[in-house]
């Protein structure tokens, strides 16, 4: 399945997101960073701001994921008002194989974060299968979010009550100004994904009544042809850029280093300055002294 990736991806670049246990695929994300998802319409664009700190395993794997330009062209499959959009299942079903869940391809699967934050508007999770602690498997109430690869959501309000408690960790924001742009540009007109209000088995609160959405199933072996051919007013990414990346409280030290230089500079500075200021006070001192009383006296009322 791997090797399948590969030799398409060999075609489109970057081969990569093939091996998620890769070194390349694990690298550690600074403490803080930004990624910038332009929208399909080239006009508009809205930012995921990542805190390592909140979910690091999360925060690691879209790091790398944006790092390695998984979501260039990605769909926003599901978008339910009232609740969520989610995307994040690649265009290419050779790569959305890999992180299928369901084929356990070693290091595709992330590590489960405990929840620090809340699932409130403009919070980003992963998305999940959901798995049960006990018996009950017809019992929606008793399930935690388990399995997560790459499919990550959007709260369009706050989810908290519903979420939280399921183990959905949100690792970044999406400020107050962007999230307007998430409202109003990308395409909300499918709505819920059909099969799931056909069997339910979601925590989607809202039983939203639209289900035009595409078969999931059919999106991870046919990718964005299966998309564009039956959905094509749905909204996507053209490209994402990461910037703004900080790692003075974690990552690999580059923070810590430059922290170091502005410690040095601050030092040296201040030497210079206090160097400066005796030797003015020194010279200041050895005119008064060369200075008569008569001039000494004038000297001082300048």
């Amino acid at each position: 399945m791997m090797e399948s990736c590969r030799k398409a991806e060999h075609r489109l670049g970057d081969v990569a997101l093939c091996t998620p246990s890769s070194n390349t695929m694990r690298q550690t994300a600074p403490s803080k960073f930004s990624v910038v998802f332009q929208l399909d319409d080239e006009l508009h664009n809205f930012t995921i701001h990542v805190e390592r700190n909140w979910a690091p395993s999360l925060a690691d794997r879209f790091y790398n994921l944006a790092t390695n330009g998984f979501f260039h062209e990605q769909r926003f499959y599901r978008v339910v008002p009232g609740w969520v959009v989610q995307f994040g299942v690649s265009g290419s079903p050779e790569i959305s194989a890999v992180y299928d869940n369901r084929h356990n391809i070693p290091g595709a699967i992330v590590a489960e974060d405990p929840v620090r934050q809340s699932n409130v508007r403009g919070a980003v999770s992963f998305s999940a299968v959901y798995c049960h602690d006990d018996d009950d498997d017809d019992d929606v109430t008793k399930v935690r979010a388990c399995n997560q690869t790459t499919e990550l959501f959007i709260n369009l309000v706050d989810n908290s009550a519903v979420l939280d408690s399921k183990g959905f960790a949100p690792f970044g924001m999406i400020e107050k100004e962007d999230m307007s742009i998430v409202d109003e540009f990308i395409y909300q007109g499918y709505g819920e994904l059909e099969e799931i209000c056909q069997k339910g088995g979601t925590t989607n609160p809202t039983r939203s009544t639209v289900c035009k959405g595409p078969s999931e199933e059919r999106l991870y072996l046919e990718g964005n042809k299966y998309l564009e051919k039956n959905f094509p007013k749905m909204s996507f990414t053209t490209s994402q850029t990461i910037t703004n990346e900080s790692r003075i409280n974690g990552g690999d030290g580059d923070g810590e280093q430059a922290f170091l230089v502005i410690v040095i500079i601050f030092v040296i500075g201040s030497i210079i300055f206090f160097v400066g200021l005796v030797g003015s006070k020194i010279s200041l001192r050895q005119r008064r002294q060369k200075l008569s009383p008569d001039a000494l006296s004038e000297f001082e009322l300048l």
